[in-house]
């Protein structure tokens, strides 16, 4: 509910009134570099903590401008994308307000579809094919500082972090295309 409001008050203070969409979204991730510290003011000097994070996205809609093509769905010729994301991290506490963080990206992306795949044919729909990479994605590392002692029993507090992004994804990923 709070997000609601929160909402509410965003497009009142903006004089936002229409939200358009991103366009193709199945090849975004979303995820940050501050994985596993939203329940807890963080590790205290020493300590590690892990955590996992697992997200999983589906798309089969499509849309030409605002208008939704729904026969694409009920002709059977729609594009699905599948996508699957495993983000693994451990953060160290430095001291108990400086931490770190390294995140390990492992995903899976599918997509399939009949026209990319060499068209349909004339007689009829075809077969649909399927195109899929996976492996490790871009390595996420991290550092924070908690901007309030965590050891005081504040029921609140803000970090200031900075992070890199090391391109060990591989950009370049190759899998069977078929075409007719």
């Amino acid at each position: 509910m709070k997000r609601l409001y929160f909402s509410t008050i965003v497009f009142c203070l903006f004089g936002i009134n229409q939200i358009y969409a991103q366009g193709c979204v199945a090849i975004r991730g979303f995820s940050g570099c501050a994985s596993g510290m939203g329940n807890t003011f963080g590790v205290s000097e020493g300590e590690f903590f892990t955590s996992a994070g697992f997200r999983y996205f589906k798309s089969f809609r499509h849309f030409r401008g605002a208008e939704e093509e729904h026969e694409r769905i009920e002709q059977g010729t729609e594009v699905i994308n599948h996508s699957y994301f495993l983000d693994l991290s451990i953060n160290y506490g430095i001291t108990d307000r400086l931490y770190a963080t390294a995140i390990l990206p492992m995903l899976y992306h599918d997509r399939s579809s009949m026209y990319e795949h060499g068209g349909n044919p004339p007689n009829g729909l075809g077969e649909r094919h399927h195109t899929s990479s996976y492996g490790l994605g871009d390595i996420r590392l991290g550092a924070g500082y908690w901007l309030l002692d965590p050891n005081q029993s504040n029921k609140h507090n803000l970090a200031f972090g900075l992070g890199v992004k090391l391109p060990t994804g591989k950009y370049d990923y190759k899998d069977t295309f078929y075409n007719q």
